[in-house]
């Protein structure tokens, strides 16, 4: 979800869900019991779902948002199975004609994130 806040003659508000597909493939760089790093590089399509203009108007849906990603991290492992991952990504979204609504992303294609969090392995390990 994404809230755009502008004002032309008072303050506007702008409220967009969209519904992100990404595929991403990780490469590990190294591994042992109890710590790994990796890298990983991928695309995402984004699709808006709803978006609505100052809590009151429907705004017609946008087409598909393309977007690349970068992302390199470390996780630190408690079981074989359980680790806590530190990860900062990189992503630009790619400028297009299509898009109908003035979004975050628009404005500022280049974003910089950390993700963090407790990434459990239901594969063989």
């Amino acid at each position: 979800m994404t809230t755009y806040t502008y004002s032309l003659q008072g303050d506007k508000n702008q409220l967009a869900h969209y519904l992100g597909i990404p595929l991403r493939l990780d490469w590990t760089l190294a591994s042992n019991k109890w710590l790994d790093a990796y890298l990983g590089g991928g695309i995402e399509g984004d699709c808006c779902i709803g978006a609505t203009f100052d809590g009151r108007r429907r705004i017609r849906r946008e087409g598909l948002a393309f977007s690349l990603l970068g992302a390199g991290g470390v996780q630190f492992n408690f079981t074989d199975r359980t680790g806590l991952f530190l990860e900062p990504r990189l992503s630009w979204t790619i400028p297009s004609d299509n898009h109908e609504l003035e979004t975050w992303r628009t404005d500022n294609p280049l974003m910089f994130s950390v993700a963090a969090g407790i990434r459990f392995n239901l594969g063989n390990k």
